[in-house]
């Protein structure tokens, strides 16, 4: 594999100083998989350069295994010297395969400890040296994905259709957003992502807490489902009173109720509605895709660890994405087939 050390250094920076503000003095944890070494220790450089104090986490073990067993919900849980060690940090850049990075922050109480103790946490998508981003870009997602939560915030439905079959209303009634994007700046109207900003630098997404027991309907994941990857066939949900009552496809959505019959009651929760806000290609098609404009994520599982308002008590959270999506927000269409009205 040929690499190119110069954007690779570039985007390490990028990273580390204008989206997450690594500080001199910071103590960095950054946790690797044996995949994502070089940009790890590429971010471990650019945070040492900046007079920080960086220390590198293979945790190769523990990705392979919670990704190979999803089923295993109690996988994803760090073990006690990592937890200590994240506990113990004032930044955590997660550079690992980008389904565990999003895991671990929102199926696992570790990450949450963290950042109430004062931690800013972010993933890092893959690619580092192949990415051509300005901090221009960034100033337009964050743009665009204030936009995009100020349409939505402060309703009670939503209604989400697509061509792929989709057709499902919920509520967020009272629920504020989590407004992320790939910078850690604490002001703004939102926090500019507070916490938890999902994978930089590329990603931006606007996501509610789903007031629980509301979502009716049917929901088509014609794209991604975290555990399961990209999928050769649609997975069909059949949601009654806010849970996943009939699952319906074939070999991917057997393989979902598998993972769901070793999870606990609360798996089958509507948790999350969420739209991407990025117009930067992702890397690769897949989790990463999740914060791309003209695309859609439900999730079932967990709400309470990272979205503000949420209730749901999971020990497992999964995204599942669609595309070319038709949002309406009490009866009035604010994005068709993908195409934001408030751009």
């Amino acid at each position: 594999m040929v690499v190119s050390y110069v954007p690779l250094m570039k985007n390490a920076f990028l990273c580390v100083d204008t989206c997450v503000g690594v500080k001199s003095g910071d103590d960095v944890l950054i946790i690797a998989d044996a995949d994502h070494m070089l940009p790890a220790n590429a971010l471990a450089a650019a945070a040492s350069a900046l007079g920080a104090n960086p220390v590198v986490l293979d945790a190769t073990a523990q990705v392979t295994l919670a990704m190979a067993r999803p089923e295993e919900p109690e996988l994803i849980k760090p073990p006690r010297h990592m937890a200590a060690a994240m506990k113990s940090s004032n930044v955590i850049f997660a550079c690992t395969d980008s389904a565990y990075a999003g895991r671990l922050a929102t199926s696992d109480d570790t990450h949450k400890e963290a950042i109430d103790a004062g931690a800013k946490y972010a993933a890092v998508e893959s690619g580092m040296d192949k990415w051509c981003i300005t901090p221009h870009d960034i100033q337009l997602i964050k743009e665009r994905t204030g936009k995009i939560a100020l349409a939505l915030t402060g309703h009670k439905w939503v209604k989400v259709t697509t061509d792929a079959g989709t057709d499902i209303k919920l509520s967020i009634e009272g629920r504020k957003p989590l407004v992320v994007m790939p910078v850690k700046d604490r002001s703004g109207p939102w926090g500019s992502g507070g916490p938890f900003t999902g994978p930089i630098p590329k990603w931006g997404e606007v996501t509610f807490g789903v007031v629980e027991e509301t979502a009716e309907g049917k929901f088509v994941v014609d794209a991604y489902m975290v555990g399961i990857g990209l999928l050769g066939e649609p997975i069909e949900w059949v949601v009654k009173k806010g849970r996943v009552v009939e699952i319906r496809g074939g070999a991917e959505a057997y393989r979902l109720k598998r993972i769901l019959s070793k999870a606990d009651v609360n798996a089958y929760c509507i948790a999350e509605i969420g739209v991407g806000t990025s117009h930067l290609e992702p890397t690769g098609t897949g989790k990463e895709e999740s914060g791309a404009l003209g695309t859609l994520h439900l999730a079932i599982g967990d709400n309470s660890r990272v979205y503000p308002g949420g209730t749901i008590r999971s020990n497992i959270h999964l995204d599942a994405l669609t595309r070319n999506m038709t949002v309406e927000v009490d009866g009035q269409v604010v994005c068709e087939r993908g195409a934001w009205k408030v751009l």
